[in-house]
């Protein structure tokens, strides 16, 4: 075949963009780090009847507990990611936005932005994201977070905490006060939680591992999503569970199980534990 001048000029070009996208595709997906520009660290000042509200569409947030009366905000950005930030404070609010400009279809090396705030114990907080990792950790105080995608982590944590994420994973360790779940897959993860607690999920998930004291509730409920228990021996619980459809399996000495439920108590049942499904299967039994 005899390909002219022009076929010869087409054939180039065309070679020099898929040279181009290779390349492009190469740098965006390798392993070494993608460089990133420190946030300017800022201090706001925030007071008793203040909140404070962070609107992160994708990246990573860092909520702890801070000096009394002031915000402050660290982090860094990455350069290859284009992000939009700002911090504003009215009256009865700090308002931080992070928006995610770019549109690549290329994973990102790290998250477009990394911030963490440290935050005066007792200043509600709300996180509005899309599929950040938002981690809270070593708060007294009231977190409300609300995510499309993204995984949320809690961690010696005491106060409110209301955790909406419709795919992302959920775990709260080590927390006391009012803790509800909400979520329609993924995991929710509760370990050595106590006070008023509340899972529900429609396809997830729901695990608890640990003691359920005099004074605990816990209500957990599911559509088809399957629930696994594991009560320390210490645990001072009555015990309900009920199914529609599904299975349930109690492996404990002093609960009987029937047709589609099970009931019984841990030693003086002065807590309360009651589990809810539609067809999703259960299980619950004594830790070692």
């Amino acid at each position: 075949m005899v390909y002219s001048k022009l076929d010869w000029c087409i054939l180039k070009h065309i070679t020099c963009i898929v040279l181009a996208f290779a390349f492009t595709c190469l740098v965006g997906c390798s392993s070494s780090p993608t460089a990133t520009i420190g946030l300017q660290p800022g201090k706001v000042p925030v007071v008793t009847g203040q909140s404070v509200l962070v609107e992160m569409d994708s990246g990573s947030l860092d909520v702890t507990s801070g000096e009394v009366g002031q915000l402050t905000i660290s982090g860094s950005t990455s350069k290859a990611d284009p992000v939009s930030y700002t911090v504003g404070s009215t009256g009865n609010q700090v308002h931080i936005v992070s928006e995610y400009k770019s549109h690549s279809f290329l994973q990102a090396a790290v998250a477009p932005i990394q911030m963490e705030i440290h935050v005066p114990n007792g200043i509600p907080v709300m996180v509005k994201t899309g599929d950040s990792v938002v981690k809270v950790h070593d708060y007294n105080g009231s977190v409300n977070v609300t995510s499309i995608a993204g995984e949320i982590l809690a961690q010696n944590v005491n106060g409110m905490f209301v955790f909406n994420s419709n795919r992302g994973n959920m775990t709260v360790k080590n927390g006391s006060g009012e803790i509800h779940l909400l979520g329609n897959y993924g995991f929710q993860n509760l370990i050595d939680t106590r006070g008023n607690v509340n899972a529900s999920t429609i396809m997830g998930t729901v695990q608890f591992a640990g003691r359920i004291a005099a004074g605990d509730k816990y209500h957990i409920e599911t559509d088809h999503g399957s629930v696994e228990i594991q009560l320390s021996p210490d645990s001072n619980t009555g015990i309900n569970i009920h199914t529609t459809s599904g299975v349930v399996s109690c492996i404990a000495a002093d609960l009987i199980p029937a047709w589609a439920a099970c009931s019984g108590s841990f030693n003086q049942a002065e807590g309360q534990l009651d589990i809810r499904t539609v067809s999703g299967s259960v299980m619950i039994q004594q830790m070692p």
